[in-house]
């Protein structure tokens, strides 16, 4: 399994664990829910996080420069929403919360184009709809109504699983979609292929 779909897997792991704690959210009290055993997934989760961006990042996908550049960012908000979140500051929770992952709606619209070279379109939509469902849904969540964020992590969590099936390889995306690039270029100057001289 290549560097990409290893990444992939991790990400599918951590959304697993994301709609845990979100159901969990609509069960019980935010100030009930911040103890250990919440507070140790939350570092799980971050830690998956940190691999899943180290393995992105490096990955020569069409994605990986806006990863590596403004990933971090997300990391640090998301770990300063944990200490909020040990220290029961509800409000600062929310912003660092919204704040910290307004970046990973960014690289999932990035993300869609790798996606769609993989799995195609109706999958990288599926993709895009349940990122953005999910964190656009995460006040709500945070307001004890998380079903509309489960939804939304269970789309993007069917399409992750997709693209981990999926036979087609994936890195250098980059050069794959150079490729189709040059081939349709090639198409509209009236050929098949790249013009060879004989």
């Amino acid at each position: 399994m290549n560097r990409f779909k290893v990444a992939m897997a991790t990400s599918l792991t951590a959304g697993l664990m994301i709609m845990a704690v979100l159901v969990l959210i609509a069960v019980v009290p935010l100030s009930s829910l911040f103890q250990f055993p919440l507070i140790l997934l939350l570092v799980v989760l971050w830690v998956l996080g940190v691999a899943v961006y180290r393995m992105l990042s490096s990955a020569r996908l069409s994605s990986s420069s806006y990863i590596h550049r403004y990933t971090p960012y997300s990391l640090a908000l998301t770990l300063m929403f944990i200490v909020a979140g040990v220290m029961h500051r509800w409000v600062a929770m929310g912003v660092l919360l919204i704040a910290g992952y307004s970046f990973e709606l960014v690289a999932g619209f990035i993300l869609y184009n790798d996606f769609k070279a993989i799995t195609g379109r109706g999958n990288a939509l599926m993709f895009l709809v349940g990122i953005s469902l999910f964190i656009l849904s995460l006040p709500l969540a945070i307001m004890r109504i998380p079903w509309p964020a489960v939804v939304g992590v269970l789309l993007k969590t069917i399409s992750i699983a997709r693209v981990i099936r999926s036979p087609r390889p994936s890195p250098p995306i980059r050069q794959t979609l150079t490729a189709i690039s040059h081939n349709e270029n090639s198409m509209a100057c009236g050929g098949w292929g790249p013009v060879k001289d004989h």
